[in-house]
């Protein structure tokens, strides 16, 4: 294995940038990601993404030719990033993330720094952490950081559909939105459980935020082997102001009827013909029916060295 703060075969990395992150200053600002690349890694392969599997595509490349890689972008590129160096099992391939984006929730999580010179510094030296994945069905499709199903999997599909804040389409949507009939179990080092009935929202959370600061994986950690499941039942519109600032302060399993545990794998499928729609990270996901299995330290990732 690499030490930690070294580069993989001693080679530069491929800098991976979206230019769409950030509502487009991840190109706005291509001309400085390049400089402080070339500042922190010499003379780095700066790539720039035209769309969607770009990102997965020369995160593969950069563990085939034994090299780093770092994500320049938002919660997007770097689960793209981290999820197609796991996808390649284990390897010597370490992945920087320089926040860009919008909401930048995964980089929280990790502590990293928001300048892009002190993000590019941690991308350089910082140390290197295995952090868990989470693998969604039978498919090798991954996760890193956040998966939701319900009213959240609404408001990250409003968000997508015509732009605006988490905050402002999460208040829509708690208005308007009908909880679902759902059928759900788990296993986990809590115990195994399960849930049949009205559901308002669920959240798998391998790291503590997700939609843009909302704190719901307030007891988790990326690299702890589990990931933190929270279900909320249906709450009257009188409910509406504590349950969403319950959200960003971390006190969402002390509301009524919320269930939070710890699960290593989970099911859960829709009791009616609705479909329920599906976060992944901040994407829309396929509609339930989902299935979550963590996979432990599936990818390494730098981190502040303190």
């Amino acid at each position: 294995m690499t030490e930690p703060g070294s580069i993989a075969s001693g080679v530069a990395p491929i800098v991976v940038v979206n230019p769409q992150a950030g509502r487009g200053g991840g190109g706005a600002r291509a001309r400085e990601v390049r400089d402080a690349a070339a500042r922190w890694f010499g003379a780095p392969d700066v790539r720039l993404t035209r769309g969607p599997g770009d990102a997965a595509r020369w995160a593969a490349e950069a563990v085939a030719d034994g090299r780093d890689v770092v994500a320049v972008g938002g919660d997007g590129t770097a689960r793209e990033v981290l999820c197609g160096v796991g996808a390649c099992g284990r390897s010597e391939t370490v992945v920087g993330v320089v926040p860009l984006g919008t909401g930048n929730d995964l980089a929280r999580g990790l502590g990293l720094p928001t300048s892009l010179d002190e993000a590019m510094s941690v991308a350089r030296h910082g140390r290197a952490t295995a952090i868990d994945l989470m693998r969604l069905g039978d498919a090798p499709a991954l996760a890193c950081n956040v998966v939701g199903f319900g009213i959240n999997g609404a408001v990250v599909r409003s968000v997508a559909a015509s732009g605006g804040s988490y905050l402002g389409a999460t208040v829509r949507s708690w208005v308007s939105h009908r909880p679902a009939q759902v059928q759900a179990r788990w296993e986990g080092p809590d115990g195994d459980g399960e849930w049949n009935g009205e559901l308002l929202a669920g959240f798998l959370a391998n790291g503590p935020y997700c939609g843009g600061g909302m704190w719901v994986g307030k007891d988790g950690a990326h690299g702890d082997g589990w990931v933190e499941l929270t279900l909320v039942p249906p709450a009257s519109p009188l409910r509406l102001p504590g349950l969403v600032r319950a959200l960003y302060d971390g006190g969402l399993a002390a509301q009524p009827g919320v269930v939070r545990t710890r699960v290593r794998l989970f099911e859960v499928f829709a009791r009616r013909v609705d479909r329920v729609p599906v976060d992944v990270d901040g994407d829309v996901g396929a509609p339930l029916p989902l299935t979550v299995a963590v996979s432990p330290q599936a990818v390494r990732v730098r981190v502040p060295d303190r």
